[in-house]
């Protein structure tokens, strides 16, 4: 018990945060990893290609969008979860405190403006700087669109702002201060994106930049409005611009 309460103290701090961040990356994984065995079993049980049902309803990655939902969801009921046990052991006010709290227009306007700023700018920068990498077309397809949209622009905004800019935030600044929340925030916000992107034909030092500068501006939203809407606004905006950019020329690069 003396080892449990030296590890999670009586506030919410760095360790109450780590484990949250690991339950949701391990909820996440297994379920999407689950649901791909899930279909991958029936496919071999009723002798049939489920990859079909893509071209019959003109939706080639129809079960990559599920696969992509299921993980969000289920990582994002893991988070609600431990927040409640720890909000009744710890503190009533953890969702105020981690940032679900309203905040004034100007901040959630603000948002959502520097968030098209900063897609549109890394926009530019890509086809300055690295115009000689050719693109691809990716998913151009009206229902990929369509529900691209639920895990990119309504559920990965919300689930990551409450776990970075919130969860991980919070206990952080609790345990260490506020420079150094703020550098590992960014730092391991960046990380967790580039997997996504390792084997891309952009210069992983470039993916790394982008995601720490929008890290840093999605940080600052949250610190100046002591509130996560504003932060989930610009996230928001900002895969908005680069899910229709994906879909009109060329390979995503959404936060």
């Amino acid at each position: 018990m003396k080892i449990l309460e030296r590890v999670f103290p009586p506030y919410f701090g760095w360790s109450h945060a780590a484990a949250i961040f690991v339950a949701y990356l391990l909820t996440s994984m297994v379920a999407e990893y689950g649901f791909s065995f899930g279909v991958g079993f029936l496919e071999g049980l009723m002798g049939a290609d489920f990859s079909e049902l893509g071209s019959f309803i003109n939706l080639d990655h129809s079960l990559e969008i599920l696969m992509t939902i299921v993980g969000d969801v289920a990582g994002g009921t893991v988070i609600v979860v431990l927040l409640r046990v720890f909000s009744k052991k710890l503190s009533r006010n953890l969702w105020k405190e981690i940032g679900w709290r309203p905040c004034r227009r100007s901040f959630l306007v603000g948002g959502i403006l520097a968030g098209f700023a900063l897609s549109l700018g890394v926009l530019l920068i890509r086809y300055t700087v690295f115009s000689d990498i050719p693109t691809s077309r990716f998913m151009a397809d009206g229902l990929n669109l369509i529900f691209w949209i639920i895990p990119s622009v309504l559920l990965a905004p919300v689930i990551e702002e409450t776990l970075f800019r919130g969860v991980l935030y919070l206990g952080m600044l609790n345990s260490w201060g506020q420079p150094w929340a703020f550098v590992s925030v960014t730092i391991l916000d960046s990380i967790f994106h580039l997997q996504y992107f390792l084997n891309g034909k952009l210069p992983t030092l470039f993916i790394f930049l982008v995601y720490t500068i929008s890290g840093i501006v999605l940080l600052l939203f949250r610190m100046k409005s002591n509130s996560l809407i504003p932060s989930i606004a610009l996230h928001c905006s900002y895969n908005v611009i680069w899910l229709f950019h994906a879909f009109s020329r060329l390979s995503p690069l959404p936060h």
